[in-house]
């Protein structure tokens, strides 16, 4: 009996735990117009998890409305603002992962910020998801 209580208990600790790591990392979707001519659009803020290891942030594109493409980064901020490198060209249906060069705090929020080229002459619309882990 002592063994299947010790077992009941390791278990449900286990899948305590591996639901709380879950909870740290969340898919969000992302509908954003950036604006013609170098505009930027960005994301809503997820906070970063140091305690589950949140130090990298995928963003999968699903849809660049017309013939475009748009540059990517991550914004990071409270309590220090860093942002990622950009990366260029993101188009439909690419994922471009990015690693935070620090820890993060349980106050440390990203982003995603999304900018057009100084050449591109019309609002583009991005529509995909992102997360950060």
């Amino acid at each position: 009996m002592k063994s299947k209580t010790l077992l009941f208990g390791l278990t449900f600790a286990l899948l305590t735990a591996g639901g709380a790591a879950q909870a740290a990392s969340t898919l969000k979707s992302y509908n954003e117009d950036v604006g013609a001519f170098n505009g930027s659009a960005y994301t809503d803020s997820q906070t970063m998890y140091e305690e589950f290891g949140a130090e990298k942030a995928k963003v999968n594109s699903q849809n660049v409305s017309g013939d475009y493409t748009v540059d990517v980064r991550i914004n990071t901020t409270s309590p220090k603002s860093r942002n990622s490198s950009w990366k260029r060209n993101l188009g439909d249906t690419q994922t471009f992962t990015f690693t935070s060069e620090y820890h993060a705090s349980s106050e440390t929020k990203q982003r995603v910020q999304f900018s057009n080229d100084l050449t591109t002459p019309k609002t583009v619309n991005v529509k995909g998801t992102w997360t950060n882990y």
